[in-house]
């Protein structure tokens, strides 16, 4: 199947960032030799080696882990803009960032911002003071209502509309690059390990400040911060 095999990918790739052993790079290039060997077909990943079906899973995932070639990526795209929310709570952590980071910063946020049944408007709706395990009950009457893994909004919202993240271990340093699709006026609190960052945006303008410590914030480039 095509979404635990991405995963691994992706966790391959990740296995080399932390270690610098490059026996996980060659592991994740074989193992995307191989997807793309028994599941690309006519320019698309397909579910399973056996299918001619690309779901919205097969494509979030292909672009959440770079699986997809520069040449794919549109028609990938195409899938998850056609199918919106049709995942699972657990699921949309993944869709979202597949959005955000490959052009669909958009659809991200109308996701996030829908009322529909697959949405957090729903969940509020339903009277749920934290995040569910299914989008309503209708969907899985069984569940429970205390899922926290449930709220990717929360990370969502300040990694990629406002654009805060961390170059450096602690926040030492920083870049903080608003989406395109964020809303004309916000404020956003970061906490970290030595104060809080604070964005606020008002009139098309971003002002980035330190709160909370004595430390002093210097801007090395448009959008890149270091702690000093």
């Amino acid at each position: 199947n095509f979404v635990p095999n991405a995963f691994r990918y992706g966790a391959l790739l990740v296995m080399h960032d932390l270690t610098g052993d490059d026996s996980y790079a060659r592991i994740a290039a074989d193992l995307k030799a191989t997807l793309r060997r028994t599941m690309m077909k006519n320019g698309f990943f397909v579910d399973n080696p056996g299918s001619s079906h690309t779901g919205l899973h097969t494509a979030m995932f292909a672009l959440r882990f770079g699986l997809a070639e520069s040449d794919e990526i549109a028609r990938h795209q195409a899938i998850i803009r056609d199918r919106g929310m049709r995942c699972s709570v657990y699921g949309a952590q993944f869709l979202l960032e597949a959005c955000f980071e490959n052009g669909l910063d958009d659809l991200g946020v109308k996701l996030m911002s829908d009322d529909g049944i697959c949405s957090w408007m729903n969940m509020m709706r339903c009277g749920s003071t934290v995040t569910m395990e299914c989008w309503d009950n209708s969907l899985k009457p069984n569940q429970d209502w205390s899922h926290p893994w449930g709220s990717a909004p929360a990370n969502i919202i300040p990694r990629y509309v406002v654009g805060v993240r961390p170059t450096a271990p602690g926040f030492e340093k920083f870049v903080v690059k608003p989406s395109h699709a964020a809303p004309g006026r916000f404020f956003l609190r970061q906490p970290t390990p030595f104060g809080a960052i604070e964005v606020h945006k008002e009139k098309g303008k971003v002002q980035v400040t330190l709160t909370g410590t004595d430390r002093k914030l210097s801007e090395t480039a448009p959008g890149e911060y270091c702690v000093n």
